[in-house]
């Protein structure tokens, strides 16, 4: 955002703010994070009320470091002005990342009326840059919880890669159970490739193995298993960048099941295998771990859309046939 526009929208938050009750209150909500701002030989007053009119929009409070109250600040910010010319330092000591940054202004040429505007502006900016560190991959821990409002500032200043209008690739590794009205219940793992549109439009890709504890029949034993592959598509609910979030999940798979017949000495018997193609739809939910991975959780609803079935003597004895639940747990990596 430009100065010119920065300035514009300290000078409206001004205006619009409501006049004092004459009540005194405290500078600082309960609960809220707040920012202190000290100095000497400038009009500190205005610049603390100008500064506070922006990182309100934040949740972030602005007090005099006389009247801050107990709890420690996210920063502190010091007006400090030459009182042999018009050269004013303005620094900022934070809290979250340990660090310090200062810029020296000259206000000669400014109007004496709008060199507070300047001050805070250039509060505002070193605020910014100093919390933009957040965002790095490798950066230190911040030495106290991230309000969301600074959360919301570095996102503005440092959007992430391809935080829009690009394609995103990702790959997933997800532990599968399912279980079919038929009786037959599977348990596997998949590997999975997604291509992700900014707007949250992705096209999906699985393969799939599957297996299932042996059942028990009159003339024997029945060992199901299953290989699968599929495609789908999955509709982000939430902004790309946000730490959780929800997809809407639709895919088909063509599914192969084998059934490993093991017949009694006294019975006959013969393995099978047949294919039939499995239609679901449902949720994913995910969290972000990092800056690139995530754990992510799904159901789904599905049916073959014909039944596959293991008999023995006409009698089915599990079958992938009706309405099934599928569920799995996994990590997301994007790349």
């Amino acid at each position: 955002m430009s100065r010119v526009a920065r300035s514009g929208m300290f000078l409206a938050a001004v205006l619009l703010a409501p006049p004092a009750s004459g009540q005194p209150s405290p500078c600082a909500s309960p609960g809220r994070p707040h920012v202190d701002v000290s100095g000497s030989g400038a009009d500190v007053e205005s610049v603390t009320k100008l500064l506070r009119a922006e990182l309100a929009a934040r949740d972030i409070d602005v007090c005099p470091a006389s009247d801050g109250p107990e709890a420690p600040s996210i920063a502190t910010v010091s007006v400090s002005a030459n009182p042999e010319g018009a050269l004013v330092e303005v620094e900022v000591h934070d809290a979250l990342t340990a660090k310090r940054v200062s810029r020296d202004v000259d206000l000669g040429p400014i109007p004496q009326d709008g060199r507070p505007l300047t001050l805070a502006l250039i509060a505002d900016e070193l605020l910014r840059a100093s919390w933009a560190e957040i965002a790095l991959k490798h950066a230190p821990a911040p030495a106290q919880p991230v309000p969301p409002g600074v959360r919301d500032a570095v996102r503005e200043d440092v959007p992430g890669p391809c935080s829009t209008g690009c394609t995103l690739a990702r790959w997933e590794a997800v532990a599968e159970a399912e279980a079919w009205a038929g009786s037959l219940g599977l348990y596997g793992a998949d590997v999975r490739f997604a291509v992700d549109a900014a707007w949250g439009l992705a096209a999906t890709a699985r393969v799939g193995i599957r297996e299932a504890p042996a059942a028990q029949a009159a003339d024997g034993r029945i060992h199901p298993s299953a290989v699968l592959g599929g495609v789908g598509l999955s509709l982000r609910a939430v902004p790309r960048g946000s730490r959780y979030g929800m997809d809407a999940v639709a895919r088909v798979d063509v599914v192969r099941v084998t059934y490993d017949a093991t017949p009694n000495a006294s019975a006959a018997g013969a393995s099978r295998s047949d294919s039939t193609l499995l239609v679901g739809a449902g949720v994913d939910g995910w969290l972000a771990l990092g800056a690139s991975t995530a754990l992510v959780a799904e159901i789904l609803i599905d049916a073959p859309t014909r039944p596959v079935a293991a008999d023995d003597a006409g009698r089915s004895v599990v079958a992938l046939s009706g309405a099934g639940v599928e569920g799995g747990v996994g990590l997301r990596v994007a790349f």
